[in-house]
């Protein structure tokens, strides 16, 4: 009955409200708004400076009882934005001297609520600057920037959205950003330590990559132009950040395509603040510890006059956990007398043309001929010394040297990044460059892929460059332009070093009686896309009651269409110029130049401070080349926040797309061997209901209903080849409904602080049978029903500070009922307990950590991804047992609190 009901408000709101009234309502709901939030303008003509100057001066001769008659009434009806923030300083600051601390506290959250930037001057009481600091780390006015691309209170924005601070980061001893989701809600990782080193899956969405929701860095796009994936691995600075937001479902209002189970946006650091306290600034973050880790991470920054500059550079090395006591990953020769050659090597499809060959008389006594009652062959059926002479066969490929190393287990990470902006007044020049290289064998397995020493490596690269103006034509209008070019590479150093041998099928009987030895092969591949894109963004508060945030986003991309590949290159020659490609045979070539439009609007309108209701839409226009593309797609947000006392309600509709990426469309490996240029977009309805509660100045509490309903899902199709064969084919032709449920809770209170959150999570997709979609569901694989992450935090004599966190995940569930039928493993509920111990100001600006990871060594394994079937992919990978890492940070601005 649920699911009809939420079919018919879901057919209403799209086909009855959107298609066909979408433009007459929105027109008709900004009318109402700016007519209602008119007469605000005409109260501010009755308070001004002068009421101000008169409050400074009751203020100062000690007339308190004046300074509250005098500012409230103009609080409510009267100042502008930038007059209340004067106004509640000054009612906080008559608090603090009547002694009337929740007061004061009360006036400074409505001012840093106003303007989160805010700085108390060196004059201020140190009371008044001690509480404005402590409620900005607290949270409890904490602003987010990311879901309506313009600043608004964390509780009362239209999304559900979690917040990582710098304090946050320092305190638990993150050293990476890919370590601070698991102490998130709403996230099933699969850590693979490999080519993108983990699958992150938001809200129960398990897909072949994390390329479902949409990683910023300052509000730049990180996903790769060509795959979609967002690369997270350890190549980001911790040094530069100031906080993390993620958002939680569809936000393709505000972002577009691919915004689409959620958004990470990590804001880091302006050159002004890194030196805020000084006109030089160095932060240093140095870690060494186990598997032969070590990393440097430092941000540099410098100020004179209205110009100023930041840098941060990190470098991270390792050689990871040592894999080979797991069976598929030992390289152990003696794996291959396990295997049944002869399921492989039989021939029962015409085994007379087999036994006809030319090559099978020297190969006759490893077959068993079997007839039938006529006589008639009907089989030639691998023997007992066929199954020794085929596992000796593949064998003798483990004893090579193999791009001049032995052949064993091994994994090395290298990466390096660069990030530098530079600020002259309201431009903002932004440059950064990544490259990473990654060993991919943890993907696969010992009897597919050799490892980093023998030359398999994944090596991506990005680089950006921005240029952005900011402005504030007055206090009402708000203008940006970013202007950004973009390219993502799979560099040419990419090597796929892999095996082909009986025992995985890459050879075949045919191969056998020709005596085919087991070979390595060196497999080069090389990608390069690039995209422009500008962003034109307006903000204009019209009063307190109303604001509209508006842009214009263009860009163009020049996209490959599939890897160019070059097979054991020799001496001089490399896969950019001597490669080929599958997409050199497309119409057109293996380039696609893309054009894409979009148009935002969201306007939010707030009654009496208990009521925002905000309603917004996106319109998307894709044109691939001429003709081809997705066309025109509309994507709605509705929201309504109440607020009454210190409860918190929302209701969220938001609706969003992902676009299918070229490698989607276009790549092509042995199982799927044909493409699929007209691929159509994914779409995803979200309802969600949320109840907080703010228990005190430092607690809070909210639990989070949401369903979502995803068509178009992208599936493994048949579809036939020009000589009549079938292979698989990328269709959209999956359907997903996920619901859940997430809650929150935090504590803070003087020197200790707590948080927990819990995460449940009912995901299932519909069943293909040969390529076709039924109406039957079944569970999606890797995705735990419960988790549960805790973490405490104390400080000790002002210096020593001890932090511990628990994450509990119910088990994983793979095999025959889920949507990864293949994987053998087992992955029950497991618990893991991290922690650090912080020194700080060992010498003013030093502080020293130890970072302890699984404490107690619990062993574990994460699902394998994509088919994860122990063939074409590793069904599992093991976990890291207890590990740790010497930390040193120096920063003389670092403040704990």
């Amino acid at each position: 009955m649920k699911e009809k009901t939420d079919t018919i408000m879901l057919h209403f709101l799209h086909n009855v409200l959107f298609r066909r009234f979408k433009p007459f309502i929105l027109f008709l709901f900004f009318c109402f708004l700016l007519i209602q939030s008119g007469n605000d303008a005409i109260a501010q003509e009755e308070c001004g400076d002068y009421t101000l100057n008169e409050a400074r001066k009751f203020y100062q001769t000690g007339l308190f009882i004046e300074v509250v008659n005098s500012l409230e009434p103009c609080i409510k009806d009267g100042f502008n934005d930038n007059q209340k923030v004067q106004a509640y300083r000054l009612l906080s600051m008559t608090y603090i001297a009547e002694d009337y601390t929740q007061k004061a506290y009360e006036a400074s959250i409505l001012l840093l609520k106003i303007n989160p930037n805010y700085e108390p001057s060196l004059f201020d009481p140190p009371q008044y600057i001690q509480m404005i600091n402590n409620i900005k780390l607290s949270g409890a006015a904490l602003q987010v920037t990311s879901v309506s691309k313009k600043a608004e209170n964390l509780h009362e924005a239209p999304a559900t959205v979690m917040v990582i601070t710098e304090e946050d980061i320092m305190k638990r001893g993150y050293t990476d950003l890919t370590s601070l989701f698991h102490d998130l809600p709403g996230f099933d990782i699969s850590t693979t330590y490999s080519a993108t080193f983990s699958n992150i899956y938001q809200r129960g969405y398990r897909s072949n990559n994390t390329d479902r929701t949409l990683f910023l860095i300052d509000g730049i796009e990180e996903n790769d132009l060509w795959t979609n994936i967002a690369m997270v691995s350890r190549q980001y600075p911790i040094t530069n950040i100031k906080r993390v937001e993620v958002i939680y479902g569809p936000a393709s209002t505000m972002y577009g395509a691919n915004a689409f189970v959620g958004v990470i946006n990590v804001i880091t650091k302006t050159p002004e603040e890194l030196t805020k306290n000084t006109p030089i600034s160095v932060i240093a973050d140095l870690g060494i510890g186990s598997y032969n880790t070590k990393y440097a991470d430092i941000t540099v920054a410098g100020r004179k006059k209205n110009i100023s500059f930041s840098a941060s550079v990190k470098r991270f090395y390792s050689t990871e956990m040592d894999l080979s006591g797991y069976e598929e990953f030992d390289y152990n020769p003696a794996d291959y007398d396990k295997v049944d050659y002869s399921s492989l090597l039989s021939v029962y499809d015409d085994p007379i043309s087999f036994i006809n060959d030319s090559n099978f008389a020297s190969s006759s006594m490893y077959y068993d001929i079997i007839t039938d009652a006529n006589h008639d062959t009907i089989a030639a059926e691998l023997n007992a010394t066929g199954q020794q002479a085929a596992a000796d066969l593949d064998k003798n490929a483990l004893s090579e040297t193999v791009n001049g190393a032995p052949v064993k287990y091994s994994n090395l990470s290298d990466h390096w990044l660069f990030y530098g902006k530079l600020k002259i007044s309201d431009f903002t020049l932004g440059y950064q460059f990544w490259r990473y290289n990654q060993g991919s064998t943890n993907y696969f397995n010992d009897n597919k892929q050799a490892g980093s020493d023998n030359g398999g490596a994944w090596v991506p690269k990005q680089t950006f460059f921005y240029v952005k103006y900011e402005t504030e034509i007055n206090e009402k209008l708000f203008l940006m332009n970013l202007l950004q070019y973009k390219t993502t590479i799979v560099d040419d150093g990419t090597c796929s070093v892999f095996l082909s041998n009986y025992s995985n099928s890459s050879l075949s009987a045919n191969h056998f009686i020709q005596d085919k030895q087991a070979f390595w092969t060196s497999l080069r591949l090389y990608q390069v896309s690039s995209q422009v894109r500008n962003e034109f963004k307006l903000i204009y508060n019209h009063t307190k009651k109303f604001g509209i945030v508006g842009g214009i986003e263009l860009r163009s991309s020049n996209l490959q269409g599939d890897y160019r590949m070059l097979i054991n290159p020799s001496s001089g020659q490399n896969v950019i110029e001597d490669g080929g490609s599958s997409g050199d045979n497309l119409p057109g070539g293996n380039n696609f130049t893309i054009f894409d439009l979009g148009a935002y609007v969201q306007g939010t309108y707030n009654y009496k401070d208990l009521l925002r209701l905000t309603l917004g839409g996106r319109y998307d226009y894709n044109r691939i080349r001429v003709n081809d593309g997705y066309g025109s797609i509309f994507n709605p947000r509705i929201a309504a926040v109440l607020t009454p006392g210190n409860f918190i309600f929302k209701f969220i509709y938001a609706r969003a797309f992902q676009n299918a990426s070229n490698w989607t469309k276009y790549s092509l490996n042995p199982q799927r061997q044909l493409n699929n240029p007209t691929l159509k977009p994914e779409e995803v309805n979200n309802f969600e209901l949320c109840a907080g509660y703010k228990f005190a100045k430092y607690s809070f509490f909210d639990v989070v209903f949401y369903s979502s309903k995803y068509n178009g899902a992208v599936g493994t199709g048949y579809a036939k080849l020009p000589d009549g064969s079938i292979t698989g084919q990328n269709q959209a032709i999956g359907q997903l409904n996920i619901y859940g449920l997430q809650s929150t809770f935090t504590y803070q209170h003087d020197n200790f602080s707590f948080y927990a959150n819990y995460t449940y999570t009912q995901p299932e997709e519909n069943i293909l049978v040969a390529g076709e979609p039924t109406d039957d569901y079944q569970r999606l694989g890797d995705i735990s029903d419960h988790r549960i992450n805790l973490g405490g935090n104390i400080l000790f004599f002002d210096h020593l500070n001890i932090n511990l966190r628990l994450n509990y995940f119910s088990q994983r569930p793979v095999g025959e009922g889920t949507s990864v039928p293949s994987n053998p493993g087992n992955f029950p509920a497991h618990t893991i307990v991290n922690g650090a111990i912080s020194y700080f100001n060992i010498i003013k600006g030093h502080n020293g950590q130890l970072i302890l990871n699984n404490i107690f060594n619990t062993e574990y394994s994460d699902p394998g991804i994509r088919s994860a079937d122990g063939n074409a992919y590793s069904y599992r990978t093991p976990q890291k047992g207890s590990n740790f890492m010497i930390r040193l940070y120096y920063n003389l601005n670092y403040k704990r609190n």
